[in-house]
């Protein structure tokens, strides 16, 4: 290598291309025969290059294993390296005595027993049982032939380990908690004879993010774990379950967590005592967990149970809904189809998922149409299955954009008892001003005045069809409003269609705190050959014809202006030819065509949506909660509608101690920076406590509490 690379016969490229080693090799190869020559190619003697460890050393760490001390010890006291030490307690047969006596003293620990956990010997015998099927790790558990998990019994559901509180150990500040070796390997071996492990609490101070518990203590109450677990029953045996992959995702959507990636910075090894573990998982660990959750394809069904849950139980709240779709603009090299970006005010290749909020705009249902879908395709087809939930003897009110226009639609609507508000579309003229006789007094606006608004509220007739038209004067323009409903209250009609923007700040906010538009998923798959798309050829055809009438056009306009130089008469007949010609090219093309008729390297995709529908219904629970804890700080904080939010990131990310004592872990968090601020939390731990709030799928109870601000004892 080093002659060729000196007579010039090659570049290290082709010459590590001809030895098959790389690139680095051949420079380093020369490198040495510039240097020395040809001596400097022979490899020196390889073999262990410190000294041999005396018999006097030997005799002292023997001495030392045996009165059981820790490797750590005996390295820092004789002054050795700890692989030194671990081999001459390995030659010796030291280690495994000493993990013989670990495992025999494991049992002593005590820990409080929750009052629904499932004796020991039955899991050992559900274990043995050789009518049970295992998975690849041998862990006990139903499986189908796919490796997946098959739908758990109610008592198998039942039967899932509830946390446990360790109240003998606390760690000191800044520590993690004890590392939990032994069921991470009887996990991994299959040996844990529980779906996932125990959750054990420590105390300790200056925990990051205690805060964080606040939202927990209402993860119960909202219902979305209870959901997942009636969806998904239970993932494959390990020291990570389900519940403990939900509380990990929940967590990290309060703290503003947007990439499983992100998990990893900071401080996971501390973060995990917020849920119980020693540690947060991994991030392949989550991945692993997200994939098999997602193998099952049971994403639609959870996001449905837990808007049938919310509606149920908001029931006058969902009576008024917003539906409306929201862009997320991919940056990939897939094939993926072109929508309109209005934020950016061009076309670019995006997915577009379709939104439903309630009345208060908080986010309830989010719908993954097909590639031709639209948002009149969704009210016309999902409004049903929304309506069973809200009650069929209820009317229910829904609120979209101009792009529902459709007078068949609302009518068809109307009979099924859903009315329609929105704003009209394509107005030929503006009402007379004297039609405008009736004042209207809009709510007054938290440091707002009340607004008064000339307003026509009369019958308007389209498509041979009768509807209510609510126009409004605003800046010296009219704005109409066209609803199906003809008893709904003008202010109410005015301040709901007003209030429509707050679906609009929810997809902002959550945007840029959350992850809405993360593609969570590089998974794709074809659109089905069966369905018809837009007819790319028919497309292109129609630019080129939009661009020949604008040549036209012009030709036309230069003629006519007697200042500028008319253009020939050969000009356009040339243009007028070639736009004829290029409308009967588009005419005789086709405007749909078969996907299964476009070439392999045309045909569109889609992505496959389940990580991201698992990770939507996730952060809509802790915005859920991040909403209530909102209203309940509005007794305390006079901000709260500018900088509740905020102040509430604030409280989330703030670190406390964590006491464990009988069956209740109190959370003290730290003061604020400012007094006001640390008044607001302190009231908002106290209203919470007297909630009697429980930590996810236990009985252990949770209390919070503030430390006092030094300056306020004296």
């Amino acid at each position: 290598m080093a002659q060729l690379s000196q007579q010039k016969l090659g570049t290290h490229e082709e010459i590590a291309r001809a030895f098959h080693c790389s690139r680095n090799t051949v420079h380093r190869t020369c490198k040495a025969y510039m240097k020395a020559g040809l001596p400097g190619l022979i490899l020196e003697k390889t073999g262990p290059k410190t000294k041999r460890t005396s018999a006097g050393l030997v005799s002292k760490i023997i001495k030392l294993r045996k009165a059981e001390e820790t490797i750590r010890f005996i390295g820092t006291e004789l002054g050795v390296s700890k692989s030194k030490v671990h081999s001459v307690c390995k030659e010796h047969g030291l280690i495994e005595e000493q993990k013989q006596k670990e495992l025999d003293l494991k049992p002593q620990r005590t820990t409080a027993a929750p009052a629904s956990q499932p004796k020991e010997t039955e899991a050992a015998k559900a274990i043995e049982s050789p009518a049970r099927k295992t998975n690849e790790t041998g862990c006990p558990g139903p499986v189908s032939d796919d490796g997946l998990m098959e739908d758990a019994s109610e008592e198998e559901i039942s039967a899932y380990p509830v946390p446990t509180l360790m109240n003998e150990t606390e760690v000191e500040p800044g520590e993690a908690a004890p590392p939990r070796s032994l069921e991470r390997v009887l996990a991994s071996c299959g040996k844990l004879g529980l779906p996932e492990v125990e959750a054990e609490f420590v105390s300790g101070s200056e925990v990051p993010a205690a805060g964080s518990l606040l939202g927990m203590a209402f993860l119960t109450e909202e219902g979305s774990l209870e959901v997942a677990r009636k969806v998904y029953g239970r993932l494959s045996n390990g020291f990570y379950g389900l519940r403990n992959t939900v509380l990990t995702l929940f967590l990290g959507a309060l703290l503003r967590v947007k990439t499983v990636d992100a998990f990893q910075h900071g401080t996971p090894h501390l973060s995990g005592r917020l849920i119980g573990l020693d540690r947060l998982p991994e991030t392949r660990t989550i991945s692993r967990k997200l994939k098999e959750i997602a193998q099952r394809k049971l994403g639609r069904e959870f996001m449905e149970e837990r808007a049938k849950r919310h509606i149920e139980a908001n029931k006058d709240v969902c009576a008024l809904l917003y539906i409306d779709g929201h862009v997320r603009v991919y940056h990939g090299k897939r094939k993926v189809r072109k929508h309109m970006v209005n934020r950016m005010g061009r076309c670019k290749k995006s997915i577009v998922d379709y939104w439903v909020h309630d009345g208060n705009g908080a986010p309830i249902l989010k719908i993954d149409g097909d590639y031709n879908d639209s948002v009149q395709r969704i009210v016309k087809d999902e409004l049903g299955e929304i309506h069973a939930w809200v009650g069929k003897d209820q009317w229910l009110t829904v609120i979209v954009d101009r792009e529902v226009w459709s007078p068949q639609l609302f009518d068809h609507l109307r009979s099924e008892q859903v009315y329609i508000v929105t704003y009209r579309k394509n107005r030929n003229a503006d009402y007379p001003a004297s039609e405008f006789t009736k004042t209207v007094v809009l709510p007054k606006r938290p440091k707002g005045k009340p607004k008064k608004l000339q307003v026509r509220d009369q019958s308007v007739t389209i498509s041979n069809m009768e509807f209510r038209s609510v126009a409004f004067l605003q800046d010296d323009r009219q704005v109409e409003i066209i609803l199906t409903d003809k008893e709904r209250p003008v202010e109410k009609v005015i301040h709901d269609i007003a209030n429509r923007w707050c679906q609009e700040n929810d997809f902002k906010y959550r945007r840029h705190q959350s992850s809405l538009d993360r593609i969570r998923s590089y998974a794709f798959e074809p659109v089905p050959a069966d369905q018809k798309i837009l007819n790319p050829a028919h497309t292109q055809l129609d630019k080129q014809v939009k661009q020949a009438e604008k040549i036209l056009s012009r030709l036309m306009l230069a003629r006519s202006d007697k200042k500028k130089k008319s253009p020939k008469p050969e000009e356009v007949r040339t243009a007028r030819k070639e736009l004829n010609d290029l409308q009967k090219q588009r005419r005789a093309v086709g405007m749909k065509i078969r996907v299964g008729d476009l070439p392999e390297d045309e045909r569109p995709e889609l992505q496959v949506p389940e990580k991201k529908l698992f990770f939507d219904v996730i952060e809509m629970a802790a915005d859920s909660i991040e909403r209530r804890l909102l209203g309940m700080l509005a007794s305390h904080y006079k901000q709260h509608r500018k900088d509740g939010r905020e102040l509430l990131r604030q409280i989330f990310n703030n670190t406390g101690d964590l006491h464990v004592e009988n069956g209740c872990v109190t959370v003290r968090l730290n003061y604020l920076a400012s007094p006001n601020q640390t008044q607001a939390m302190e009231g908002l731990c106290n209203d919470i406590n007297h909630l009697n709030p429980k930590f996810p799928e236990s009985d252990i109870r949770l209390r919070f509490d503030v430390h006092p601000h030094p300056d306020h004892e004296m």
